[in-house]
Parts: C-alpha cells; sequence; structure tokens
C-alpha cells in the first residue's frame, strides 16, 4: 500500500469508556429521581485541571427527601445492580426490600443510601446536608451535560458545596478546606 494511502486512512474509533457513576446518574434522571451531586464529587466538577481534582472513597447525591423520591431512587440503584444498606450503629444493614415503613423512617430520620454496586463503587444519597435543604442547595445549582450519554444532571453551585462543608465542620471536612484553599493559592 502507497504512504500516502496509509496516512489518509481513516483512523479507528476509540472506544467509549463512559463515568461509571454517569451511568448510575442517567438511570437516575430516567428514572424521575431528583438528585443534585454533592461534596467533593461536585466540586470535582469545578476543577480547573487536573491538578485540582481531588480523590473521594464515594460520590456524594443530595436525594430530594421525599417518600416517593426515595423509592424511585432506591428502585433505581437496584436496577443498576447496586445493593442500598444504611447504618445503624456500627453496623449496615441492607435494605433488600423497601416497604412504605421503612422508606418514610429513612425520610423521618434522614438516613443517608449507600449503594455500593459493580467494582464496589459507591455513591451515598443523602437526605439532608450541612446548612441547606434540598431546595436551598438546588436554587443555585448548575446543570452539567455528559455528551456522550446524552443527559444533563445538576450539581451543586462550588460556593455552597463549599459552604455546606464550611457549616459541617467536621475533621475532614476542615482539612478537605484547607488542601482545597492550597490548591487554588497554588495553582
Amino acid at each position: 500500500m502507497p504512504l500516502k494511502a496509509l496516512l489518509v486512512r481513516k483512523r479507528k474509533r476509540i472506544p467509549f469508556l463512559p463515568n461509571p457513576y454517569h451511568l448510575l446518574l442517567r438511570a437516575l434522571t430516567r428514572a424521575g429521581v431528583e438528585y443534585l451531586v454533592i461534596g467533593v464529587s461536585g466540586i470535582n466538577y469545578f476543577a480547573k485541571d487536573a491538578r485540582t481534582l481531588l480523590s473521594t472513597a464515594d460520590y456524594d447525591l443530595f436525594l430530594r427527601p421525599t417518600p416517593e423520591n426515595v423509592a424511585r431512587a432506591w428502585r433505581t440503584f437496584q436496577k443498576c445492580g447496586y445493593t442500598v444498606v444504611i447504618r445503624r450503629g456500627d453496623h449496615k444493614v441492607a435494605l433488600r426490600k423497601l416497604p412504605a415503613k421503612t422508606r418514610d423512617q429513612l425520610v423521618k430520620e434522614q438516613k443517608t443510601l449507600v449503594a455500593i454496586g459493580p467494582y464496589q463503587l459507591v455513591a451515598e444519597g443523602l437526605l439532608a446536608i450541612s446548612g441547606f435543604t434540598f431546595e436551598q442547595m438546588k436554587q443555585h445549582a448548575v446543570w452539567m451535560k455528559d455528551r456522550e450519554l446524552r443527559f444533563r444532571f445538576l450539581v451543586g453551585s462550588l460556593q455552597d458545596l463549599l459552604e455546606s462543608k464550611r457549616v459541617a465542620d467536621r475533621e475532614k471536612d476542615r482539612l478537605f478546606l484547607a488542601r482545597y484553599k492550597r490548591l487554588l493559592l497554588d495553582g
């Protein structure tokens, strides 16, 4: 084959490997679950470059804390191959079924749904966060788009996400905020 023909040949498209959390977000969106991406997961969407990305062990979602929304989220987690657990004291209890009484109690107690998925991916569906109601956080949320998977999702605003960490005032949040500040000043 002549050299020119080799150079002109169309390159094969590199296979697309989707973000596994975006696959879950797309399923939640299609199921009508109301959620916002929050925490470090949300803050990373505002990173200017790879140096300001921070790793975290899970992917945080703020679920609208209504019984119907919690039920939709639980069903979607299940359909996507995630096992949903809640913390009871020092133990984790799997939610294999979600009867109305349990669902209502989860909302009342503002429990976090911990969804453990394929490859030990962990998504936490929080029903309450420090400093904000769902509506307050949603008011300033920003739409993000996954062009490959063709869907949009809401992420809490950077200002609100950082404020929630400040208000929580846990040791890990203070350490995060100090590190984040160093990254921004050094970057």
